[in-house]
């Protein structure tokens, strides 16, 4: 599996226990354990659109590539001199130990449209095709033509996401005719 930083993935995307609040908590990346100062790498390529620090995830870029977004944070350092365009990897930035963090890791995370996915399902995709991510003309992410490069795990993968919208609608009881 292809990897933004050399590493061991140590906490997934989704619900968890936050490790510092205590508290459940919604994780929008993976957590990649590495050593402060190892390089990371964008795989989407694109433009640096945010650089900033704040007290939650330290230091942390965000790139843009179309419709899909890198979010990277806790890194230690920002890699100069910066470009105005990167490619799929290049090395932007290292990783660190900044903001709220248990240890030396970097915090990946993928936005399509807007919403964050789980990086997972993408890198793995990256790998095995050689491609980002299908697009359409639009510049669209074309949801569908993904899913059918995946085959039986895609299917997998509508299945679930049926469950889950069927148990909010049955826990909630929301009446899913009146919707319509």
């Amino acid at each position: 599996m292809s990897l933004p930083v050399s590493g061991s993935i140590t906490s997934n995307f989704g619900w968890r226990k936050h490790p510092i609040t205590g508290k459940n908590d919604f994780h929008n990346g993976v957590d990649i354990s590495c050593s402060i100062g190892t390089p990371v790498k964008t795989l989407f390529g694109g433009k640096m659109i945010k650089l900033s620090n704040d007290s939650s995830r330290g230091l942390y870029i965000i790139m843009k590539n179309n419709n899909k977004e890198e979010h990277f944070y806790h890194l230690s350092k920002f890699r100069t001199p910066m470009k105005e365009l990167y490619s799929p990897g290049d090395i932007i930035a290292y990783s660190g130990n900044t903001g709220s963090s248990t240890g030396p890791h970097l915090h990946y995370g993928i936005k399509l449209e807007g919403s964050f996915v789980n990086p997972i399902d993408y890198l793995g995709f990256i790998e095995t095709t050689g491609s980002v991510l299908q697009e359409n003309e639009s510049n669209k992410f074309d949801i569908f033509g993904s899913i059918t490069n995946f085959g039986i795990t895609g299917l997998i993968y509508i299945s679930i996401i049926a469950l889950l919208i069927f148990s909010i609608f049955k826990v909630y009881k929301i009446n899913y005719k009146e919707l319509i």
